[in-house]
């Protein structure tokens, strides 16, 4: 029988989380050059905008998504790295 501690578990799911998070900090990266902009200010000028653009509207769709599960994946990490976190 195989036996794996907590530590050992906490690394496996800190590498994973930290792989994840790095892919959508790539692609919120991405978004903010294209755009010459943060997410905040992006989203400011989609709200103001009098006509639609459709390839901004795609976009601020992605990078609204982007910035919400790097949020979450942050928080993950956060908790991990505090051993807030079972193992069932």
């Amino acid at each position: 029988m195989l036996t794996i501690n907590k530590e050992k578990v906490a690394e496996w799911m800190l590498l994973s989380y930290l792989a994840e998070q790095k892919y959508y900090e790539d692609k919120i990266l991405f978004l903010e050059r294209k755009h010459n902009a943060n997410f905040v200010s992006f989203e400011e000028q989609i709200n103001k905008s009098s006509s639609e653009n459709f390839s901004n509207w795609d976009d601020y769709i992605d990078w609204k998504a982007y910035h919400n599960l790097y949020l979450n994946v942050s928080k993950m990490i956060e908790d991990v790295r505090l051993g807030n976190f079972k193992v069932a």
